[in-house]
């Protein structure tokens, strides 16, 4: 719309909450921050629609507008899935027989969608993620692994990729200079290894990639993007996350400070924003003690974890043994 449509409380919505400037030439409003314009257009439109003011968009908009009455709608089928039993049949596939506490796993990625697991470490996340992968291949709905982690983990992802299917997964590390050609060669691997880092320099090419396939994105080790505000990497895969066709984070240790740290966590589970809300107003809600707890409870259904007891694992044995000090270690030792 032109300046000339808006009154004056339209124009600060515009200006002044959206952070929209004017050109005065074309008459219009623009915004310079690409990267954070599909969330713009949520707000945008909910407000246009509850001031009653006819809007038409272009095709890119109207893409966006799709993308988030999709999630929205995803959202709402997942809430409704938590109260339906999901009964899993044994993967073809998958070589690797699941314990019972993975298939629980399995069942709630299955019920979510995009779904957390923040399992003690030992618990089999990677298995769980592999079982899920499976499923999804074998229905159609994924045909791509792309895993974003630190560079530890990529060797895991290779080596249990084996375990569970019987071959190792055709991966691409993107790594170095040569990761363009893992890009341009993309349909020759199932499995895509990636840094946080590098996510955050190739945002187009994975957003271009997500566009070409259908991709499950995991987020392992995803307490590293907890970053409430101003992190590259979290505000990253923040612009990554409605282009990927199923979401997963993982993580031992979700919440190394406060409810701040999920806010990135799960809002790449939803970016639509359906589950914690918006950045500031969820801020607000942390911060007041009477709401805490109601968060937990908002968040408790979104995610899987496997505890230490349910692995039944025996107890530890500790066997001592002495050693006589050195000349030099019991000079340093009794000083």
């Amino acid at each position: 719309k032109t300046k000339d449509i808006f009154n004056w409380k339209h124009r600060a919505f515009f200006n002044i909450s959206m952070g929209f400037e004017v050109d005065e030439e074309n008459d219009c409003y623009f915004y310079s921050e690409a990267n954070e314009f599909q969330d713009a257009v949520k707000e945008i439109v909910s407000y246009l629609k509850e001031e009653e003011v006819e809007f038409t968009t272009d095709l890119q908009v109207a893409e966006f507008i799709t993308n988030i009455q999709n999630q929205e709608s995803e959202f709402g089928e997942a809430k409704e899935n938590l109260n339906k039993t999901i009964f899993v049949s044994k993967s073809i596939a998958l070589q690797r027989e699941l314990k019972p506490y993975q298939e629980k796993g399995l069942t709630h990625f299955l019920q979510v969608k995009h779904g957390a697991n923040f399992s003690v470490p030992g618990s089999g996340k990677t298995t769980m993620v592999y079982a899920y992968f499976d499923k999804l291949k074998q229905e159609g709905i994924v045909d791509k692994i792309f895993v974003v982690g630190p560079f530890s983990s990529f060797s895991p992802w290779e080596e249990e990729s084996e375990k569970c299917f019987g071959r190792k997964l055709n991966s691409a590390r993107l790594v170095g200079a040569k990761r363009q050609s893992y890009y341009l060669q993309s349909d020759q691997y199932e499995l895509f290894l990636c840094h946080y880092q590098t996510a955050a320099n190739d945002i187009t090419s994975i957003i271009n990639l997500c566009e070409r396939y259908k991709i499950l994105m995991v987020i392992d080790e995803s307490h590293y993007i907890k970053r409430f505000d101003g992190g590259v990497w979290s505000n990253a895969l923040l612009t990554i996350a409605p282009h990927a066709t199923r979401r997963v984070i993982l993580s031992g240790t979700p919440m190394p400070n406060d409810l701040k740290d999920l806010w990135s966590q799960m809002t790449f589970l939803w970016p639509g924003k359906q589950l914690l809300g918006e950045r500031n107003a969820y801020k607000t809600r942390c911060d007041n003690v009477a709401e805490q707890e109601e968060i937990k409870k908002e968040i408790r259904p979104f995610f899987y974890r496997v505890k230490k007891s349910d692995l039944q694992l025996p107890k530890p044995k500790f066997f001592k043994t002495e050693y006589s000090l050195k000349p030099i270690q019991a000079q340093i030792y009794h000083a």
